[in-house]
């Protein structure tokens, strides 16, 4: 199998419209390749066939299933023949049946691996949360038709690793519904000068982009 070479850690950029996006896929080393694998692996009784599998090695969880633009999208944890650092795995489907490979969404950069995640869906893109090891959480942004330009937040991670105590601070939530406080390993809480602060996506941004995210004292709501 020849080696592939990478336009960077984030992948090479695709066209911005379906029709230019499915003819550069024709010619896509990432495509070529998984469609040579599964050739490949296509006699092995073990293979699932209703079933999704990743078009080589293994794959962990899948993340992130979301329909964008008449379309299903399956994120997967995968790790691509040749390379020890876990991406997102992309597939595309019409009917979440018969399901088409596409080149990985998220390659590591700042994190080890690109563990597991979610993706939210809005009326102009998909945000794509997942969790970097050795780094935090993290986002990435896509827009195009068919989610193959992923843009990272460059104040990744947005909820960075750090240590915490005993108790879990400093990544404190307050349950407002039960009126107790509960410790988070995945959330952080972000210290402003407002009563309440919505635990959202658009949250972490502002918190990350207006540096208001502390990492220190946890005292009151």
């Amino acid at each position: 199998m020849a080696e592939m070479r990478f336009n960077g850690p984030r992948g090479k950029t695709y066209p911005d419209t379906l029709e230019e996006q499915l003819k550069a896929l024709q010619t896509d080393e990432w495509v070529l390749r998984f469609l040579e694998s599964r050739e490949r692996l296509a006699a092995d009784p073990y293979r699932p066939l209703y079933h999704f599998s990743p078009p080589e090695t293994f794959m962990n969880d899948p993340n992130g299933l979301c329909q964008w633009r008449g379309r299903y999208h399956l994120f997967y944890q995968f790790r691509p023949e040749g390379l020890d650092r876990v991406h997102w795995g992309h597939t595309v489907s019409d009917d979440a049946v018969h399901w088409r490979d596409l080149p990985p969404a998220l390659y590591p950069d700042k994190e080890r691996d690109c563990f597991s995640g979610q993706t939210l869906v809005e009326p102009g893109r998909v945000i794509a949360i997942y969790h970097g090891t050795q780094s935090g959480n993290s986002l990435a942004t896509a827009s195009d038709p068919l989610l193959l330009n992923w843009r990272k937040h460059p104040s990744n991670p947005v909820i960075p690793i750090v240590p915490v105590n005993e108790n879990g601070a400093p990544y404190r939530i307050f349950d407002h519904a039960s009126g107790k406080k509960r410790t988070a390993t995945t959330l952080c809480r972000a210290h402003t000068r407002t009563a309440r602060v919505e635990l959202t996506v658009e949250t972490w941004i502002t918190c990350s982009a207006r540096k208001t995210l502390r990492h220190g004292n946890t005292s009151g709501h």
